[in-house]
């Protein structure tokens, strides 16, 4: 209370020192004290004249202590005598720099809903990350590779699969509505911060974006290349991070661990990619308790990554409605929301944000309207066999683990 006395007794001052603007700037500098405490600072534009302020004082009618009567309304008299001039603040330009959807707009597709957030993280500062459904649904989180443009917009192409298609599989899915977030991690795309992140922490990492997310775990966890290093190592630390596990172009290192992971897993190897041995792969299903495991040759099988329709979608699927192979004590109804955990998270922008790269993102991996269109006439027509767009067999080979 005594720092408001000061305030207001130095707004009086100043007040019934230039009672008008005719005086010289020099002889309005009064020192006024907002910044003593935290609750003067807060209240500095209230009583400082930019908005229309109210004081009522409170005279106590217990006759022992008239004192306090009398130094409140002694107060309040001094209170009258400052003169503020409310006015009506420009904040139009401010408003338009710092709105997230400034020249953006919202995605044609409601139920897709994609858009671009930030993620509040308690130890490794503001995320970004592209966001498509809605955030009460099912988590399924997304990890890109380590290469120096890598980013979100990698996933663009399988979110967009997974979502459609699993609305024409919903009847063999115990659940076909998901909340996707695919992340730039520390120091990619636009996330500062550490590269190393990813690699040397990423149960630490994923659980603390899972939880800002308001989740207690993930349904799903998706990587490539290094993330999905980093997605294997997590679920290795953590068997409880996601309840399923997918990778394509996966990089392992010492895969005996994996013995550990008890989620279902997909794995996706190309025979052909030197920098992701398919040797390795092999190993990984020999060690993987529950593993989905497929391997395609690019030069004749198109259609498995890096596209939509994909065989990695219909694959994923598939695997979440095979509750043969889901282990126990995993619930496939937990959707992993938690009332203990609010989402931290906030706008970062709209559908064109989502969908178009940001100053060295790899252009090549946004999805055009064109492409767009194609997919959802292909999905739309899609009876269980397999979409080719470039050519090749029509039935790649699949090897399954066991």
């Amino acid at each position: 209370m005594k720092y408001i006395q000061k305030v207001c007794t130095a707004l009086a001052k100043k007040s019934k020192k230039v009672p008008n603007d005719s005086k010289p700037a020099k002889d309005k500098l009064v020192h006024v004290p907002y910044r003593d405490s935290v609750l003067t600072r807060l209240m500095q534009s209230s009583l400082g004249g930019h908005s229309r302020t109210w004081m009522l004082a409170c005279v106590s009618p217990y006759q022992k202590r008239p004192d306090e009567g009398l130094r409140s309304l002694a107060l309040a008299r001094r209170v009258r005598t400052v003169q503020a001039k409310p006015a009506a603040q420009n904040r139009a330009i401010e408003l338009k720099i710092n709105d997230p959807m400034h020249g953006d707009v919202d995605d044609f597709d409601v139920a897709l809903d994609r858009r671009a957030i930030w993620i509040e993280t308690t130890k490794w500062g503001d995320i970004f990350a592209r966001a498509a459904g809605n955030s009460s649904d099912p988590l399924l989180l997304y990890v890109h590779g380590s290469g120096p443009r890598n980013s979100s917009l990698e996933w663009n192409w399988l979110v967009f699969d997974i979502a459609l298609r699993a609305q024409m599989m919903a009847k063999n899915l115990k659940t076909s509505k998901f909340y996707h977030v695919a992340l730039d991690c520390p120091g990619y795309g636009r996330s500062e911060g550490d590269r190393q992140t990813i690699r040397s922490y990423p149960r630490a990492f994923l659980c603390d974006v899972i939880k800002s997310l308001g989740k207690k775990h993930a349904f799903g966890l998706f990587g490539c290349s290094q993330g999905a290093c980093a997605v294997l190592n997590a679920a290795v630390e953590d068997s409880k991070i996601s309840s399923y596990v997918s990778v394509y172009h996966p990089v392992g290192h010492d895969v005996k661990r994996y013995t550990r992971i008890v989620q279902p897993t997909l794995l996706v190897f190309d025979t052909e990619d030197a920098g992701h041995p398919v040797s390795v792969g092999r190993l990984m299903k020999r060690y993987l308790p529950c593993s989905h495991y497929f391997e395609f040759t690019a030069s004749k099988h198109s259609g498995w990554v890096d596209c939509s329709p994909s065989q990695m979608a219909l694959k994923f699927l598939e695997m979440i409605g095979d509750k043969a192979k889901f282990p126990r004590g995993n619930n496939l109804d937990d959707t992993g929301n938690s009332i203990r955990l609010p989402e931290c998270a906030r706008v970062g922008g709209g559908f064109n944000c989502w969908r178009y790269a940001h100053n060295r993102e790899v252009k090549d991996w946004e999805l055009t309207e064109e492409e767009e269109k194609y997919y959802r006439d292909n999905i739309r027509s899609f009876d269980g066999s397999f979409v080719n767009r470039g050519g090749g067999e029509q039935n790649p080979r699949a090897i399954w683990g066991g």
